[in-house]
Parts: structure tokens; C-alpha cells; sequence
């Protein structure tokens, strides 16, 4: 990016491109999309030559199918909302022909297994026994998603009251989560962020001005929310009655993205989302699994190593419960009831909700087991069959139970210390936590004590400055470091100084070249370091 910068000649026509991570799509940009067409949206922010890939032009026609598919996708959100009884009203904001969302699509982190890549190779275990496992390990691990949401990543964000039509605060939720669990999610979220008025529920009317003066009278400040991006992008597809998609049979993916095409939700031409993806080795040349709940990390090198040891115990555990056999499909039906009411404890941790229900009798024995762990649940009264449960209480039994029913393999991961030290941030209520470490850092800036002290577009719009400018330059040093110890303490002093005044814009091009060459060999030696 520096080089390109200088090289192209950027700075010289008064432009600057930077490459940092940010926890949601600029505002600018967000204003931008309310203004042009879908179309015009897409010619302006895809572009087949910044997308790393080797087949650019190919990449380019299916993120702009990605982009129309998601968009069209969001309109249709309309009638299950009215459906679910969410919407109750004829006067609704309808969402935007465009979706910026695909831009905020998070971090990936794919672990992969030597062990089981050789049993592939060795043809030990085939295809079909591959995908039952995989299958069976993804739906289990969905249970212990909550635990890195908000604390190993956030996106923390501020929602304003006029920003609380369910039509578009909601995201995709409706193609997420079973009507149950929607409505559910949106009374608890209305109750929390305490949109009602003399003990009435109120949400924003849809007029602009009507809507200011409403929240300005009774003080209605909206809510803040730890990771915005879980609920904004479409993170998962919920699994219809015909087709379940973790069912662990070979092309129940397909099948699930063809039922969802004939509901105008999905394209068979995607990649199908999900929360934890099976790597398989017909296709990737290995077998591992796909991380695919992670928003912002505060701290890199810290951050993405607990989160990366965290994975491999999680899934390691899982896959020996599988193959003892104390795990079975079975114990999690293939249901979308099952499948929603699991999810929703994700997406209630990603919104900040302190609770969630459950059946009494949802045939999950799976959930039942961590639940056994949890220590204070009690029936609902509001919803007679459902327990309820809160959301910290479920993430502290999900680490007994790993800690307790999978202590040997917790023991070979080396993961007992990671565990407490999870535990013990969980119970201070996430003040060390990746989104309490976001929202301090942009309170700061701001002077402010809380998130909702401030408007939630001054909020935002600073949480974006501190991504662009202070994360930016922290997680920069934090690869000039880890490539420093990479090169070796000579080359390293030499190399940081020239890191330094590449950051400030005061390298030449050709000591931009030379750092580019020193990073490719500090690349080549991790490579050599971790090669099998």
C-alpha cells in the first residue's frame, strides 16, 4: 500500500489509500449506498484488482452476484418480520435495493488437522465418514460460539432510536432464526435498550424529523451493541424442514441452497454461509475447519492466538466426543426449531442481551448437558415450556463443562490457563473483553463515560476514526515486530527504522522495495518453520 502510494502516484494527486481493519462499513460509505443505485454501488467499491486472487475478473462476477443476491435477499426480510408479528404496522422504511454489508464480512481462521489430512490422504477415513464427522463437530461447536463473541472480537456499535425499525436493525436475523427465537430476541432487545414511554413499547415512526423530536422529548437513546456485524451481515443459513444443512450427509449443502433459491433468500452459486465451515480434503487438499465468527481483534498478536488456541481445543475436544462416541448426530436433531434455538444464545451474546429461553423439552441433549452446568436457570413465566437462562451463566457452563467432560483433551491443547483466564473475564463483565476494549478506547477519544452518553453518529463515526488512525498504527507495530523477530536482531533495527518512516510517509520507493523484500523473506521463514 505504501509503495503503491508513492509508485503509482498517488500522494502526488492528493490521494492516500490505507489498509486497516475496521469493525463496520464507513459512514460515508453507508450514505453513499442510501443515494445510488445498486448497480452504480457495485462499479464503484468492486474492483477485480484488489481482491487477491488469481482469476480477478471471476472473483469480481461473483462478488457482484454476492452483493445483488444479499441485497434482494434483505427486501424479502419484509414478510417474514410481518409474519413473525414484528412488524405490526403498514408504515415500514423499506431497506435499500443495496447492501453494503459484504463489505464487513470479518476474519477467517482456518485450522487444519495433520492427523486426520493423513488419514484422508491415506484414504483411512473416506468422503462420506469425513462429512458425518465434520458435520456432527460444526453443529456442536455452534453451542461454544458465544464464548469468543464480544471477547475475543467485537464491532461495537451505537444504534440511535430513529435507527430502530426492526426491518433494519434486525439484519437478517429473519433468515437466521426460526420466528420463535426472532420475536424473542426483539422484545428483550426493545426492553434493553428501553425504547418504551410511560410503560409502552415505542419504536421510531419512520418520518425523520418526527422521530428526532420524539427521542429528544423522552430521552430515548437508543442502544449500544458489542458486535454489530454478527447481526448486519448473513452470517448463517437456517436449514428448511426438507433439507437440513449439518445433517452429515454428502450435498446437503446444495440441496439446502437450492430450497433457499426457490424462496428468493439464496443463490446456488455462493459459497453457503455458516458459522463453522468443514474444511474437506477433496476440495482444500486438507481437513480442518473454517472460523467464521470473528469481527475486530484489538490486539493481533495476543488476540488471534487465544482466539486460534481457543478453536483448537474447542474443535479437538468435539471431534474425540464424536469419536467416543458420547457425541452423535442424534443428541442435536436436524430441525430449523433446534437449529434457531442454538443460534440464538450467538446472536443474543453479539446484541449484548443478558438472557435467552429455551424448551423445557427442545430434544437437544447436547444444550441440555452444557445447561446441566449452569447454575442459576429457572422456568419463564413469560413463556410457559421455556427456561430462561442468562447469557453469562450459559458461557461460564459451556468452560465447565469443556474443563470437565473433556479434561484430557484440554490438557493436550495446554488450554486449562487460557479457559480461566476466559472465565475470569467473563465474571468481571468483559472490562478486559475485544468490545470493552473498542468502546473504551473510542469513549476516551470522545470523553466520554459510556457509549450512550454521545449520539450514536458521533459515536460511530469516531469508532471509525480510531480504526483508521490508533488501531491502525497498533497493529501495524505489531507486524513490524513479529517480522523483526523473524529476521533476526541485525536486519530487525534496520528494518523498524525504515518501518517507521514508511508509516509516516517518508519512505522512498526504493526503501519501500527493500522492506517489501525483507517481509517476503520473513514470510518464507515462518512458512519453512511451520511446513510439515
Amino acid at each position: 500500500i505504501f509503495y503503491a502510494n508513492e509508485r503509482l502516484g498517488l500522494r502526488e494527486h492528493g490521494q492516500r489509500a490505507l489498509l486497516y481493519m475496521s469493525s463496520h462499513v464507513p459512514v460515508a460509505q453507508q450514505e453513499i449506498n442510501e443515494l445510488v443505485p445498486d448497480s452504480f454501488y457495485r462499479d464503484l467499491f468492486m474492483n477485480p484488482c484488489l481482491n487477491g486472487w488469481a482469476r480477478g475478473e471471476e472473483k469480481l462476477r461473483y462478488m457482484r452476484l454476492c452483493h445483488k443476491v444479499l441485497s434482494r435477499s434483505h427486501l424479502n426480510i419484509l414478510a417474514k418480520l410481518r409474519n413473525a408479528g414484528i412488524i405490526t404496522r403498514n408504515l415500514v422504511v423499506l431497506p435499500n435495493t443495496s447492501n453494503a454489508s459484504l463489505a464487513t464480512n470479518g476474519t477467517h481462521i482456518t485450522i487444519g488437522s495433520r492427523v486426520l489430512t493423513r488419514a484422508a490422504k491415506e484414504k483411512k477415513i473416506s468422503p462420506a465418514a469425513e462429512k458425518y464427522a465434520a458435520d456432527l463437530v460444526s453443529k456442536a461447536m455452534e453451542h461454544f460460539l458465544p464464548l469468543f463473541v464480544g471477547e475475543h472480537t467485537a464491532a461495537p456499535f451505537r444504534l440511535g432510536f430513529e435507527n430502530f425499525h426492526p426491518e433494519k436493525a434486525l439484519g437478517f436475523l429473519a433468515h437466521e432464526l426460526d420466528f420463535t427465537q426472532l420475536r424473542m430476541i426483539w422484545r428483550r432487545w426493545k426492553k434493553k435498550a428501553k425504547l418504551s414511554v410511560f410503560g409502552w413499547r415505542l419504536t421510531p415512526f419512520g418520518p425523520a424529523r418526527i422521530d428526532a423530536a420524539v427521542a429528544k422529548i423522552f430521552r430515548l437513546r437508543g442502544d449500544f451493541i458489542p458486535d454489530f456485524r454478527l447481526v448486519d451481515y448473513f452470517m448463517t443459513l437456517l436449514s428448511t424442514d426438507e433439507s437440513p444443512s449439518l445433517d452429515g450427509t454428502i450435498g446437503n449443502a446444495e440441496r439446502l441452497k437450492k430450497d433457499l433459491c426457490d424462496l428468493g433468500i439464496f443463490d446456488p452459486a455462493m459459497s453457503v454461509y455458516t458459522l463453522f465451515r468443514q474444511r474437506d480434503f477433496a476440495k482444500y487438499g486438507f481437513c480442518g475447519f473454517e472460523g467464521r465468527h470473528y469481527s475486530l481483534f484489538p490486539r493481533i498478536r495476543s488476540g488471534v492466538t487465544d482466539a486460534v488456541r481457543l478453536q483448537s481445543a474447542l474443535a479437538a475436544a468435539l471431534y474425540r466426543m464424536a469419536l467416543a462416541g458420547t457425541l452423535r448426530h442424534e443428541d442435536i436433531p436436524d430441525t430449523p426449531g433446534v437449529e434457531s434455538e442454538r443460534r440464538q444464545i450467538f446472536f443474543s451474546r453479539a446484541v449484548g442481551l443478558p438472557t435467552f429461553y429455551v424448551r423445557e423439552n427442545s430434544g437437544n441433549a447436547f444444550l441440555e448437558r452444557i445447561l446441566a452446568y449452569a447454575k442459576r436457570t429457572r422456568k419463564s413465566r413469560r413463556y410457559p415450556g421455556y427456561i430462561r437462562v442468562k447469557t453469562k451463566d450459559y458461557c461460564l457452563a459451556a468452560i465447565d463443562f469443556i474443563r470437565i467432560e473433556a479434561r484430557e483433551t484440554v490438557a493436550l491443547c495446554g488450554a486449562g490457563t487460557l479457559l480461566e483466564t476466559l472465565r475470569m473475564r467473563i465474571l468481571e463483565n468483559g472490562e478486559d473483553s475485544a468490545a470493552g476494549t473498542l468502546a473504551g478506547e473510542v469513549c476516551r477519544r470522545l470523553r466520554a463515560k459510556n457509549p450512550l452518553d454521545v449520539p450514536a453518529e458521533t459515536f460511530n463515526r469516531e469508532t471509525e476514526n480510531y480504526c483508521r488512525e490508533s488501531l491502525r498504527r497498533a497493529h501495524f507495530a505489531e507486524g513490524a515486530e513479529t517480522a523483526r523477530d523473524l529476521l533476526g536482531e541485525s536486519a530487525g533495527a534496520d528494518f523498524m527504522r525504515n518501518m517507521d518512516a514508511a508509516f509516516d510517509g517518508n519512505a522512498s520507493p526504493e526503501t519501500l522495495r527493500a522492506l517489501i523484500a525483507k517481509m517476503l523473506r520473513a514470510l518464507e521463514t515462518l512458512r519453512k518453520k511451520f511446513s510439515p
